[in-house]
């Protein structure tokens, strides 16, 4: 019994000390899809997916569903994990919307913060996505 215990204690010792996963600059952000730079879309603020990002998870709304990624960023480096999203069933026009914004995030290689403005690029340079921050939902 007192092993056990002292088990649980050095196990909460540990967990406590872990670091804590950060996504960098973007940790504790939020924003708002403003374009689709491969579709050349510009996206209505009230059908637009958002981001938030908190301890190296984005999540928000995709333009129809709910979802979240775990994120990696090293300087100006990113990567967006796959995409965990509800399901449920969209207008063709959103759902379009949807999957473009999740190949927009999953195709980035890198991140530029710019005041408000964040724009995500492919590893060639090319611009995928800009945002703009929003308050924290």
């Amino acid at each position: 019994m007192r092993r056990a215990a002292i088990l649980a204690g050095l196990s909460v010792v540990l967990v406590s000390c872990a670091p804590q996963k950060t996504a960098g600059p973007l940790e504790n952000t939020s924003w708002r899809l403003v374009t689709l730079v491969n579709q050349g879309l510009g996206v209505p603020p009230k059908d637009a997916p958002t981001m938030a990002i908190k301890n190296a998870v984005a999540s928000g709304f995709g333009g129809c569903n709910g979802y979240s990624m775990v994120l990696t960023v090293y300087g100006t480096v990113v990567t967006f994990g796959a995409v965990t999203r509800v399901q449920q069933p969209c207008s063709m026009a959103a759902t379009k919307l949807e999957n473009e914004f999740f190949r927009a995030l999953i195709g980035a290689a890198r991140a530029q913060i710019d005041g408000d403005t964040l724009i995500l690029r492919e590893q060639t340079g090319k611009e995928r996505a800009r945002f703009k921050r929003i308050s924290a939902p």
